[in-house]
Parts: structure tokens; sequence; C-alpha cells
């Protein structure tokens, strides 16, 4: 089969364009590349050569709740953080960028509204905030925190002078407390916010939406799991979710797994194995997420993931259940619709092969602009599930393009689409 590779623009992070091809090393599918996410990072206390070169392939950063690191490889940027504003900690910080390379941001204050970690009421925070400041535009990267917990459990409540209510009282929520602090510091000297998120997918999705709506500020989503749930399956669900909603919104600017390896019963949030380099089953769902990327054009001929989208209504993700690849796109109901965007080496005919499954029928639309280009009809016995590949002919111009499949039926699950040049 032909090796199928991805044509991205950069963007912002470096000029021009970049061809990523497919590596059979790189997960259970050799025919789809594993493309990184420049957002996509990891949190963690050690990282060895090998770890790294496991995570590369899809993990853009990391960071290490430390304002500098000795272990720095090509292609995973460490960000590093000034973590209590602490006056040796803002001069190591600014020792630090001053001979690195220019990280793509700073970061400051680690959950200052628990006492157990940064521990500061917001006018103290705001203090340190402005000498952090300094830090940062001298070295000419974008500044981001405070890194706030949601709130806080009775034993960890920061309480401070609340100049808004101007009386003293308990600011570890979030909101309470990033109040008060834009009371003191000036918007502007925030280029982004930082959240922790441990509950379930919906308080993930609620604290980033509401901070955004509140302050307009880039969203950094610094730690995140599912602390409490229950198990393995149970915490790839949540990575599945919350990785693909942080691909999609254009609120979240980056997000980092917390965290590397867990010990202690935390084993099911673990990115990698004890032995060096090896990934977990979550590590590898990780690294193999896919990029919603506007500027991302999938090469014609060759096959794509079913979930490599650049937008979709109403459909879900899932754990493949076929031979290969990682995920499926389930949940289709009829009016379901997935955008692709390709790009088509030479106009003329194609195949198109669609890994499905699901009850009978299966019927897809296909289209470009409203215009039809074929369609994908497969009867099947009532209650059939198997996986199979169904086939259609579409007459396709060069050059960049979008597609849509749209559902004509519910209960389908989609695996990979393949296309194939027909002289």
């Amino acid at each position: 089969m032909m090796q199928f590779s991805l044509l991205r623009s950069l963007g912002g992070l470096s000029g021009g364009w970049v061809l990523l091809v497919s590596s059979a090393a790189l997960g259970w599918s050799a025919e789809s590349p594993v493309v990184q996410s420049h957002k996509r990072g990891v949190c963690a206390n050690e990282l060895s050569a090998a770890d790294f070169d496991a995570l590369r392939p899809g993990v853009a950063w990391w960071y290490n709740w430390f304002h500098e690191t000795k272990d720095t490889r090509p292609g995973m940027e460490f960000e590093p953080m000034i973590w209590n504003g602490a006056s040796d900690r803002i001069a190591g910080a600014r020792r630090y960028l001053a001979g690195a390379p220019k990280p793509r941001v700073l970061m400051a204050l680690n959950e200052p509204n628990l006492t157990g970690q940064a521990n500061l009421a917001p006018k103290d925070a705001a203090a340190r905030w402005t000498e952090i400041v300094a830090v940062a535009r001298s070295a000419g990267v974008p500044l981001v925190g405070p890194h706030m917990a949601i709130g806080a459990p009775d034993n960890e409540v920061v309480k401070g002078w609340d100049p808004i209510q101007g009386k003293e009282r308990n600011l570890s929520y979030m909101i309470d407390f990033l109040d008060a602090f834009f009371h003191y510091v000036k918007p502007d000297q925030v280029d982004g916010i930082g959240v922790h998120a441990y509950g379930n997918i919906w308080e993930l999705k609620w604290a980033v939406d509401e901070l955004y709506k509140k302050y307009g500020k880039p969203i950094w989503v610094t730690e995140f799991a599912e602390w409490g749930a229950n198990g393995d399956d149970a915490e790839i669900a949540y990575m599945i979710a919350a990785v693909d909603f942080f691909e999609r919104s254009p609120h979240v600017a980056g997000y980092a797994w917390f965290k590397e390896r867990m010990g202690q019963g935390g084993g099911k949030m673990s990115l990698l194995e004890p032995e060096s380099g090896k990934l977990t089953r979550l590590g590898e769902l990780y690294v193999h997420m896919p990029i919603h990327d506007p500027a991302a054009f999938y090469h014609v001929p060759g096959r794509m993931e079913a979930e490599s989208d650049i937008a979709m209504k109403g459909v879900a993700l899932e754990p493949t259940r076929d031979t290969d690849g990682w995920l499926n796109v389930c949940e289709i109901e009829t009016g379901d619709w997935i955008d692709y965007q390709i790009n088509v080496g030479s106009a003329g005919t194609y195949e198109l092969a669609v890994r499905l499954a699901g009850a009978s029928p299966i019927r897809f639309r296909i289209t470009q602009d409203s215009r039809d280009l074929g369609a994908i009809n497969v009867a099947r016995p009532q209650g059939t599930q198997q996986w199979e590949t169904a086939t259609t002919t579409l007459h396709l111009a060069a050059g960049r393009q979008t597609i849509r499949l749209e559902a004509q039926s519910s209960g389908a699950a989609l695996n990979w689409l393949e296309f194939s040049y027909t002289p």
C-alpha cells in the first residue's frame, strides 16, 4: 500500500511548509503518519533520551515546574516556570533565559490559590508578577500564568484581602482569586492563563470555557488528568475527549498531561512505563491523537485515519475495535458530517476505500462545496457489526480541497479512508 504523508504549514512556529512521512515504527497502522501537535505537552520530573524519542512524534513541549533544565533534546521544547515568584527563582529564570534557546512562553506561579503550592494571596502574587513581567519582556517571550487550581480542599484554602469586596476572605476559587489579581495587574501584562483540572471531562471543559469567557486570554491547561477515573479504560476515554476538545478549541494554546510516570496507584495516568522509552497504552494514544489544524492537508493518493478531520458535526471518538489504527469515529447519526482537508497530487479518477462497521444499512454522501462526488452504500443483515471495506469512485481536481462525508444512516463507525489513483 502507499505511504500517506501530510503537508502542514507551521504558521507562527517557523516559516514555510514541511512534509511529514509516516513510519511503520510509530504505531499500529504503518499507513498513517504520526503528526506532532504544537499544542501538546507533558509535565515531567525527569525524561531520559529514550523517553524523549518515544514522546516526540506527537508531543511538542514539556516542563518540570522549574525555571531551567539540562535535559534538552531537539524536537521537544522546554518551557521554564517561575514556580512561586521567589527572588532566587526569578533571578535563576533571568539567567536561564539569557543563555538558553528562546522558549515559546515563560510560565509563572504554580497554583497560588493552594497553601500546599505557591500559596500567595492575590496582592502578593501581583507584586511578584510585576518583577516576573520584567524578566519575560526583557527576554522577549510571552508570560503565561497564574496557573490556577480550580478550587481548594478545606485544608489548603488561601485567604487574603479582596479589593473588590473590601474584606478578608477565602480566595481559593480560581475566579475569585483572578478577579482580585487583575485588580492589581494590568491585563496586558498577562499573555495567557493556566489552569489545572483533575475532575471529569465536563469540569475540564467548563473551566476552560469559563476562564476564556471571563478574561479573554489564551488558556494553557498545564496539568490535566482524571484522577478519579475508574481504571485504565476510563482514563483513556477521558484523554480522548479532553485532547480532542483541546485540539479543536481556538481558545486553548497549550496543554500538558500529568504526567510522565506515576506511582502509588496512579499508574493509570502514566504515559511511560518504568522502562526507559516505553510508552504505556495511554502514552501511545497521547502521541497518536489527531490534530485538527486548519493548515494541515493530507496528500492524495494515500490513507488517512477517519479521526483526522478538520471539522465535524455530531460524531465522537473511541478506541479502535478494528485490527489496526488507534481510534474510530463513532456515534454517527443521520445528518452528521465530517470534513477532511486533502491535497490531490493529480486531477483524475480515484477509488475511495472506507473502513467501516455498523448495522445495515450504512450510507454516506460524499460532497465538495455541496456538489456530489460519490456515495458509500453498504447493505448488510440487520445486527451485523464486523468491519469491512467499502469503495466508491470519485473524480477529484488537483490541489488543496475539502471533502465532506455526510451520514444518511445511523449507527456506523469509521476507522480509515484510503484514496487510490485510477489511471
